[in-house]
């Protein structure tokens, strides 16, 4: 069965999973921040010691390619891309909105209503993306600043929407909790397997020396206010 490790890295998360088939084998996750640097090649270790895999049983790296944090976004992709050359492995590139919206359970999700993940950008802004029902991407990725009416144009003909992710706190506050209904706000990377086994048997794979992850926005850099002379 498919082997495939997968690197979840868009936000504060740092988030590694193991999977085989359609089934998670192992998953280790840490939610301190700006812990990506120091913990993600220790959690990849740790799972693939644990399950007793080496990289040559592998058959794909999966990592998120974005939105999200600028700095977590590019360690994730370095990492991902190095075992890939190391390993001679594919790389799958999986977009961070549609793994938040993989979160969600699809039980509670009524025919005609909205999947509306979002990762928080600082202060009232946020990455979202809209998706359809069952996972068809309606509107792509873009940075949105949260108002009251944000996405009011969906609440039509009884429909709900359903928002997760870090930056889904931050509408709930403001939206009609009767239409807007709000899930995990954490991602993880057990979201990717459905899409990353997809992806592999349909052999949508990255190409390793181009790829780059889908930032949206560059980082969020301050200027010093000391004064060195």
């Amino acid at each position: 069965m498919t082997r495939i490790l997968h690197l979840e890295t868009s936000t504060e998360v740092c988030s590694v999973c193991l999977s085989e088939g359609k089934n998670v084998v192992l998953l280790k996750e840490s939610r301190v921040v700006n812990s990506h640097s120091s913990q993600l090649t220790i959690l990849i270790r740790e799972c693939l010691i644990e399950a007793g895999w080496t990289f040559s049983g592998l058959h794909a790296v999966a990592v998120s390619s974005g939105p999200g944090s600028y700095t977590s976004l590019r360690i994730g992709g370095s990492t991902a891309k190095g075992l890939c050359f190391g390993a001679d492995l594919p790389l799958i590139a999986i977009d961070s909105l549609s793994i938040l919206a993989e979160g969600i359970d699809r039980s509670l999700v009524q025919a005609n209503d909205f999947l509306i993940p979002m990762i928080d950008a600082r202060r009232m802004e946020v990455y979202s993306a809209v998706f359809s029902s069952s996972g068809q991407l309606l509107q792509p990725a873009e940075a949105v600043i949260l108002e009251k009416t944000s996405f009011s144009q969906l609440y039509s003909n009884g429909c709900s929407i359903h928002i997760c992710g870090s930056g889904a706190p931050k509408f709930f506050e403001l939206a009609d909790s009767k239409v807007v209904h709000c899930h995990h706000t954490y991602t993880s990377a057990k979201y990717m397997v459905s899409p990353a086994i997809q992806a592999f048997q349909d052999s949508n794979f990255t190409e390793l020396s181009s790829y780059s992850p889908d930032y949206i926005k560059g980082p969020h850099i301050t200027e010093t206010k000391k004064k060195f002379f």
